[in-house]
């Protein structure tokens, strides 16, 4: 659980929606419960909020939204390359979502001018612009996606790829 926490961050790092000195503002909530019962055994939620600004224009925020839902979650021990290691094995689910927040501080909308501009320039001059814009953060949540399942080892579809992070976790050949 841990290897797989540590590379989404490094992902994320990588793409500039994190900086690593404010890495801890990023959860927004995290919650392990264990229960006595055995089917249930533990699960795990966290929300992290994470933004990724422009250098030169402060008009607008990619933001992506990842809520985690680990569940059902029991450590097994087994045998890798002749000693015993500790895994987890249960459910998981990941949400991603992804907007492009316009003015996020709200200085166009209180500007005594700007208030009467913002619509003729968000949808007339800075048209062409906010389709890059969703086109990089869509671009970003799919490099994302694609990640998470080549790390968990699950089918997807388009290209594969490398993965050009150090693997955490324990790699076992043959499944």
């Amino acid at each position: 659980m841990k290897d797989f926490y540590r590379s989404l961050i490094e992902v994320l790092v990588d793409k500039g929606y994190i900086k690593r000195k404010f890495m801890r503002y990023m959860e927004n909530f995290y919650m392990m419960k264990e229960t006595s019962n055995p089917r249930e055994n533990s699960s795990v939620w966290f929300w992290w909020r994470t933004f990724k600004k422009h250098e030169r224009s402060p008009f607008y925020k990619i933001q992506m939204d990842i809520t985690a839902h680990c569940r059902f979650l029991k450590e097994k021990e087994l045998m890798w390359e002749g000693r015993k290691v500790r895994a987890y094995k249960g459910e998981i689910q990941i949400v991603i979502e992804t907007d492009v927040i316009i003015d996020p501080k709200g200085e166009w909308a209180e500007h005594w001018f700007l208030k009467h501009i913002r619509d003729l320039y968000v949808h007339r001059i800075w048209a062409r612009r906010k389709d890059m814009v969703k086109n990089q953060a869509r671009n970003d949540t799919y490099f994302v996606q694609r990640f998470l399942k080549q790390f968990l080892e699950l089918k997807h579809f388009g290209a594969e790829s490398e993965i050009f992070y150090k693997p955490f976790g324990y790699q076992v050949k043959g499944y």
